[in-house]
C-alpha cells in the first residue's frame, strides 16, 4: 500500500464510515442465488480511488458483545477486515493510500469518550489496522489525530483527521448507550441529548455539574497540534475529518453541537482555510450541509464551509 501521493496528480478520493460485518450476516445474496458483491467492489468499480479516508467506525463488535468491546474483540475485527478475503477490503486497499480516524465503535464503546479504559492500547490496535509504522509519531500521541498531504504542488490537498473520542468529556447527561443493563440504551441516549438541547441545560447548570458549554472535545494537546497544522497549511484544498458532525442542528445525534465552546473555537480556527471541506461519519445516512460563518469586526471575508456525512 503506498504511503503517500505527494508530487502525484490527485483526482479521486473516496471516504466512508460505519462498516459492520453484522450487516452481511443475513445471507440475502445467497437467498436470491446471486454471488456476493461487497461495497469495496462497488467503490473500486465506480470510483477507483487513489486514496480512501476512514471517517470513523471501520469495524463494529459482533452483536453478541454487549457494552464496551474488549480489546481482543476489536483486534479480531481488524484482522478480519485485513485478511478475510470474502469481505473485500483486503484486495481493495492494495495500491491506494488508506488513512483515517476512529469513532465510538472502533474506539470500543457506543458514545464513549475519555472515560473508556485502555485508550492507549486501543489506539495502537487501530494504528496497526491502518498499517502505521511502529516509529511513527502517532504512536506517541494521546489519540489517533493525524494529517496527510496528497497531490502535486499547486494542487495539494491536505487532510486533517481529528480524534473526537480520546479526550472528549461526557455528555451533559452522560450517555447510557454503552450500558448493557439498560434496554434500548442507544435510544435512551438520543432522548437525553434531545432533552439537553431542548432545555438548554448547559446555559444554566453550575460549573460543578459537568454540564456546561465549555465541556471539551479535543483536549489541549490536540488543539495545539491542530492550530499548528492550520497555520502551516499551504494546500489548495483542506479537508477536515471529524467522526461526528460539526454543522448539523440535529440534537439527537452526537455532534460538536453538544460542545458549544469547542464548536465555536473549531469553526473560527478553520474557516479561513482555502478550499475547506468537512467530512464526517457516524449518522448512517448521506448528507451535505453548508454554513457561512458569521462575520465580526475582526474577520476578513470568510468562505462557506461544506460538510459531507458518509454512510
Amino acid at each position: 500500500m503506498p504511503q503517500s501521493l505527494e508530487s502525484k496528480a490527485l483526482s479521486r478520493i473516496a471516504f466512508g464510515s460505519c462498516h459492520s460485518r453484522n450487516a452481511f450476516d443475513n445471507g440475502n445474496d445467497a437467498a436470491i442465488g446471486s454471488p456476493p458483491i461487497s461495497i469495496w467492489d462497488v467503490i473500486r468499480r465506480e470510483v477507483n480511488p487513489q486514496a480512501f479516508l476512514w471517517t470513523g467506525d471501520a469495524v463494529y463488535p459482533p452483536r453478541k458483545v454487549k457494552g464496551d468491546a474488549p480489546l481482543h474483540v476489536l483486534i479480531d475485527e481488524y484482522r478480519n477486515m485485513l485478511f478475510n478475503s470474502s469481505i473485500g477490503y483486503s484486495s481493495f486497499r492494495k495500491g491506494i493510500v488508506v488513512s483515517g480516524t476512529w469513532d465510538d465503535h472502533d474506539y470500543g464503546g457506543n458514545d464513549r469518550g475519555k472515560e473508556l479504559p485502555s485508550r492507549e492500547k486501543r489506539r495502537d490496535a487501530f494504528l496497526d489496522f491502518l498499517g502505521v509504522s511502529p516509529n511513527d509519531d502517532r504512536r506517541n500521541r494521546l489519540g489517533v489525530y493525524s494529517s496527510i498531504d496528497l497531490g502535486e504542488e499547486g494542487r495539494k490537498v491536505k487532510v486533517i483527521f481529528l480524534d473526537t473520542r480520546f479526550h472528549r468529556d461526557t455528555h451533559c447527561i452522560p450517555s447510557v448507550g454503552a450500558n448493557p443493563s439498560i434496554p434500548l440504551g442507544a435510544l435512551v441516549a438520543c432522548t437525553t441529548r434531545l432533552l439537553t438541547a431542548g432545555l438548554s441545560l448547559p446555559s444554566f447548570m453550575p460549573k460543578w455539574s459537568g454540564c456546561t458549554n465549555d465541556i471539551e472535545m479535543l483536549g489541549d494537546e490536540q488543539w495545539e497540534w491542530l492550530e499548528n497544522e492550520v497555520e502551516l497549511s499551504d494546500a489548495s484544498v483542506n479537508i477536515i475529518v471529524s467522526s461526528v458532525q460539526v454543522l448539523t442542528s440535529n440534537p439527537v445525534v452526537e455532534s460538536w453541537g453538544h460542545f458549544p465552546d469547542e464548536k465555536r473555537r473549531l469553526i473560527k480556527l478553520i474557516s479561513k482555510l482555502p478550499g475547506l471541506v468537512l467530512l464526517s461519519g457516524d449518522v448512517h445516512h448521506a448528507e451535505v450541509l453548508t454554513a457561512k460563518p458569521k462575520r465580526s469586526l475582526f474577520d476578513n471575508d470568510l468562505g462557506s464551509i461544506i460538510e459531507n456525512a458518509s454512510l
